[in-house]
């Protein structure tokens, strides 16, 4: 609804179709990785999947892939350290929330950051 009002008032429909489009989009995903047998995500993360996918699809689709990938990357060495220290198994759900709203994060505030970090 608030994008909706924005969009109105901007006239940057496209932002908007991107967000209604990338939120189910990251949602499928989530729910397909749900659903697999064996699959560690649980409906909390399908569920915050798809409202992160609307907030950074209004972004732009670079934002929705870099905030869609990132979560894998930062939960990695965490899953990696977590079996290392043998304080887990290879069956043990992690949490994976923080790391996408870790990884949207740095989606919003990092990747516009970079052009300018690369500037000499």
């Amino acid at each position: 609804m608030l994008f909706a009002g924005v969009a109105g008032l901007t006239g940057d429909w496209r932002a908007f179709g991107r967000a209604l489009l990338a939120g189910p989009v990251l949602l499928a995903a989530y729910l397909l990785l749900a659903v697999l047998p064996g699959a560690n995500v649980g409906g909390g993360d399908v569920v915050l999947a798809g409202v992160l996918g609307v907030y950074l699809g209004w972004l732009g689709w670079p934002a929705a892939v870099v905030g869609a990938m990132l979560p894998w990357l930062i939960q990695a060495p965490v899953a990696l350290g977590v079996l290392v220290l043998r304080r887990a198994g290879f069956g043990t759900m992690l949490p994976f929330g923080p790391a996408m709203l870790a990884g949207a994060y740095l989606a919003i505030v990092g990747l516009p950051a970079i052009p300018a970090l690369l500037r000499p």
